[in-house]
């Protein structure tokens, strides 16, 4: 598994965008503008024997807090996803960010839950880990 983040001007970001969102039967039509925004801080993608299967769209809210938009892993249930979650909190907790906010499908609430996020009234996103 590697783990790649991508320059903001790599024309890859909507490319890998649209594939993993197809993937997951994700319209972006049915995405809210913001999870959609053009310039985010930080573009991830992670690769499995050169194949990408997981892209990540970070966002700073001020000078502590992170937001993660689509957060989008293929071949679940085989560890990537956990993986490549804990990677993006160890470089951004490197990059002096104390808080990571997220929105979740009730389907992932639980994945995230098992990983440290809060439903939390502080973040107007829903889930909130203190990195």
């Amino acid at each position: 598994m590697d783990i790649e983040k991508l320059q903001l001007e790599d024309s890859r970001i909507c490319l890998v965008r649209q594939i993993l969102l197809d993937s997951e039967g994700v319209s972006t039509q049915s995405l809210d503008n913001n999870d959609m925004r053009a310039e985010p801080s930080s573009v991830f993608i992670v690769t499995v024997n050169n194949v990408i299967i997981g892209v990540a769209e970070l966002h700073p809210v001020d000078n502590e807090t992170l937001t993660l938009i689509n957060f989008v892993s293929v071949n679940k249930g085989m560890g990537y996803g956990r993986l490549f979650l804990r990677e993006i909190e160890y470089i951004h907790t490197e990059l002096g960010y104390k808080y990571l906010c997220l929105t979740s499908t009730p389907h992932a609430a639980a994945f995230y839950t098992k990983r440290g996020y809060s439903s939390s009234g502080s973040c107007e996103l829903g889930f909130i880990k203190s990195l």
